[in-house]
């Protein structure tokens, strides 16, 4: 479950990122990405695939933000693409679970040092 990531830390680019798992959060958001607390925060009271495309919604913004693409796409182009992308993830991880694996054990397999 993804309640269970609640407080654990996900690095993304060069920094790291605390999962929060929320009662409530503001603008009836179902998850925000926050850079002054480098947390990602997803609401609880919502179905557990959702909550899944919403960290992993969260995760996309993180790293265009550290990129700065949020600078050329601007919010609403921004929010778009990352919705896009997620949604298209979330299926590709769900249907092609091997696939992943292979691409996980491949990526730490050249990044040993």
């Amino acid at each position: 479950m993804i309640d269970d990531l609640h407080g654990t830390t996900i690095r993304i680019g060069a920094i790291d990122w605390t999962v929060s798992i929320e009662d409530m959060l503001s603008n009836d958001d179902l998850g925000q990405m926050r850079s002054g607390e480098q947390s990602l925060a997803v609401k609880r009271n919502i179905a557990p695939q959702e909550k899944i495309e919403v960290l992993l919604h969260e995760c996309i913004h993180a790293t265009l933000r550290q990129g700065g693409i949020y600078k050329v796409l601007g919010d609403n182009l921004e929010e778009g693409v990352v919705e896009a992308v997620a949604y298209g993830l979330v299926g590709l991880f769900r249907d092609n679970p091997d696939l992943m694996r292979s691409l996980i054990d491949r990526v730490v397999e050249t990044t040993k040092h």
